[in-house]
């Protein structure tokens, strides 16, 4: 190895190589919204913070020089060979860069560019079609382009683990994942015209705005009254404008599967009946909670139960809500948007004829093409 020529401390090269792949995502990425913009922003973070270390300073070598020399005597740490960390690791010898773990590696990144390349041509299109996008990649999984941000962050993982990309990259999974949640749920509220007025839940504005939870019957009685009222004020809110439909979360009913006592002594803490509730809604539609096998999400940090005792709930709700003469349920599935399209088609016939257009025709055809 020649030591004359410095294997770190070349900031060029941190900002050339920096800049040839954010450039190079963002002319398939092509960030418009704050959200798409955010999501660029993660993955150009961990590809500057993996140049750092690359050409720049090896914070993961310093901090493990001295495990490294005593475990690899002989070797220079400050070599740029010596970054290849699996490459040290599992003893490969000759040149890092034609061991298999980095041609896989680079295998993995350039995978990674194709597919944000062609989910981009299939979401470009669809954008001016004011279509779902549901071809090429958009065929085989909903979010192609987090798939590939993830490929790519793996693969130069596989080439160049660094301490800070190690932590870097779970993090972003988890975000990009939540991401893609988000982006599905506002798809169905696009699919409404301006006559649909949809409210937010209740129990997140009652706990995501700081209040207790706590397990003791008397936090969970005086939560569930929050809930209660701030659900029917919401209501409130929501028939100001006269629209054709208010979409609610969740309903005033719903308590009942929470609260620690008898139905009788909530309805009495209330001052109101099941009746009454019940007649405040015209149409009641039941989503299963999904077993964990089947896409149950425990990211949301609103949401503290286990898949066990959120399957509890979901049964208490049902029963709960039973005496309702216009309910439909729907039994859970894998497939968000498949769920979001038999919602939409029952919501649908409770619309005035104008809203019934404006639902987005791609979700609406892939509830047919599973009859």
């Amino acid at each position: 190895m020649n030591h004359d020529i410095p294997a770190y401390g070349l900031w060029s090269l941190v900002i050339i190589n920096s800049a040839i792949f954010i450039l190079f995502a963002f002319s398939f990425f092509k960030p418009k919204t704050t959200r798409d913009w955010r999501t660029f922003g993660a993955f150009s973070a961990f590809i500057v913070a993996l140049f750092v270390e690359m050409y720049g300073f090896p914070l993961t070598i310093y901090l493990l020089s001295g495990w490294l020399t005593r475990r690899f005597p002989g070797i220079d740490p400050l070599g740029h060979d010596f970054g290849h960390l699996w490459y040290t690791l599992l003893g490969f010898e000759g040149d890092p860069h034609f061991n298999p773990i980095h041609i896989a590696s680079n295998l993995v990144i350039f995978g990674g560019f194709i597919l944000l390349s062609g989910a981009w041509r299939v979401l470009f299109q669809a954008q001016r079609e004011g279509q779902l996008a549901t071809t090429g990649p958009y065929a085989y999984v909903r979010h192609p382009q987090y798939v590939a941000f993830v490929s790519i962050m793996f693969g130069f993982l596989l080439q160049w683990p660094t301490l800070v990309t190690l932590v870097m990259f779970p993090v972003m999974v988890t975000v990009y994942a939540r991401l893609a949640r988000r982006e599905d749920l506002e798809l169905i509220r696009q699919s409404f015209c301006s006559h649909v007025k949809v409210l937010p839940e209740a129990a997140g504005v009652v706990f995501g705005g700081g209040f207790p939870r706590e397990d003791d019957p008397a936090c969970r009685r005086a939560a569930q009254r929050a809930i209660f009222h701030v659900q029917r004020e919401l209501e409130v809110t929501g028939d100001s404008h006269n629209p054709a439909i208010v979409l609610c979360d969740r309903g005033t009913v719903d308590g009942l599967a929470y609260w620690p006592g008898s139905p009788e002594e909530f309805w009495s803490s209330l001052g109101t009946a099941l009746g009454s509730e019940l007649g405040r809604y015209d149409a009641v539609i039941h989503l299963r909670t999904p077993a964990l096998g089947q896409g149950y999400n425990h990211d949301n940090p609103l949401r503290t139960e286990s898949p066990a005792t959120a399957a509890e709930i979901d049964t208490r709700i049902v029963r709960a809500w039973e005496p309702h003469p216009h309910r439909f349920i729907m039994e859970a599935s894998s497939d968000f948007l498949d769920k979001a399209a038999r919602a939409l088609e029952i919501l649908r016939a409770e619309m005035p004829e104008c809203c019934k257009r404006n639902v987005i025709p791609a979700i609406r055809d892939r509830q047919h093409e599973g009859k």
